[in-house]
């Protein structure tokens, strides 16, 4: 974790031309926003079709995507990593971080459309769009703003390495980025 003096929207125009950005802004609304791109794992669905990409490799399965997504969330669980908080041991900086709420993990949408995985109902409307039903990234870096103190940070947790020293490498090296 370190500190910087960049707001939110500055941070996602630098996020901007990564894969798949996001900004979830509170507007002032709230105390926090957040912003990363360059998701490690990126599930996305569409017409019963689940991908899950994760180091350019791309895995396809007609499995639910609430299954899927559960899974993959498992996988880290069962290897000690919780993606609710970083591990202390991976912060850089000082300390006062800390209180952030959102540190990584995963952000994306569920579409309207999942409501066939979760109950047999008709589709009754074509898909026009092609926009997927569901997205859905694991983010390791997080740029987070308090908007109380007006003060951003930046975490890494080095996901998705499950040894120890490999995440705190990894965690060093894309801080520098």
């Amino acid at each position: 974790m370190e500190s910087c003096n960049i707001n939110p929207m500055d941070a996602f125009c630098r996020l901007y031309s990564e894969p798949y950005p996001f900004l979830l802004d509170s507007c002032g609304c709230g105390r926090y926003s957040f912003a990363g791109a360059n998701p490690f794992i990126l599930i996305k669905a569409q017409n019963n079709k689940v991908e899950i990409t994760q180091d350019s490799a791309c895995k396809i399965t007609t499995d639910n995507v609430f299954s899927v997504i559960n899974a993959t969330l498992n996988e880290f669980k069962a290897s000690g990593t919780n993606l609710k908080h970083v591990p202390e041991c991976l912060y850089r900086g000082s300390a006062t971080g800390k209180h952030i709420p959102f540190q990584g993990g995963a952000v994306g949408y569920l579409g309207y459309e999942l409501k066939n995985q979760l109950e047999q109902l008709p589709r009754k409307n074509d898909d026009t769009l092609n926009i997927p039903d569901a997205i859905l990234g694991l983010y390791d870096t997080i740029f987070a703003y308090d908007h109380k103190i007006n003060k951003g940070y930046v975490f890494a947790s080095g996901l998705p390495e499950k040894d120890n020293r490999m995440k705190k490498l990894l965690a060093k090296q894309r801080m520098k980025q």
